[in-house]
């Protein structure tokens, strides 16, 4: 499979309270279409996670249609999915951010953001 997946935010630091925008893209850099598999009509989903601990999951209290479907992308083509997170319940300091594409195969990628006192 040749799908590569990145995970950008719009910046690296927020005062709390300010919103942070999260995009993750699949990328197929090979010359073949790709399929990916999914079970519900869920696509993708972001964690906010502190240490072990998940602090925030954009899945959470939603409901998806319970029907199979695929997403297929040709040689060059790319899909995104993007959300937005609140900050304001967040307290100082450092936290990962984990995008995912809930397909078969799954993809994940996360990156760093700091939360600081405005």
């Amino acid at each position: 499979m040749t799908i590569q997946i990145e995970l950008k935010t719009d910046k690296t630091e927020y005062e709390v309270g300010e919103k942070a925008k999260a995009k993750i893209t699949l990328v197929n850099e090979g010359d073949v279409e790709e399929e990916i598999f999914f079970n519900n009509g869920q696509r993708y989903d972001f964690i906010l996670k502190r240490g072990r601990k998940n602090i925030w999951q954009w899945s959470e209290d939603r409901v998806f249609i319970m029907a199979t479907g695929t997403v297929n992308l040709e040689p060059g083509e790319e899909k995104s999915y993007e959300s937005e997170l609140e900050t304001e319940d967040l307290s100082p300091g450092e936290y990962e951010l984990i995008g995912m594409i809930t397909g078969k195969p799954e993809f994940r990628e996360s990156c760093s953001i700091i939360v600081i006192e405005s």
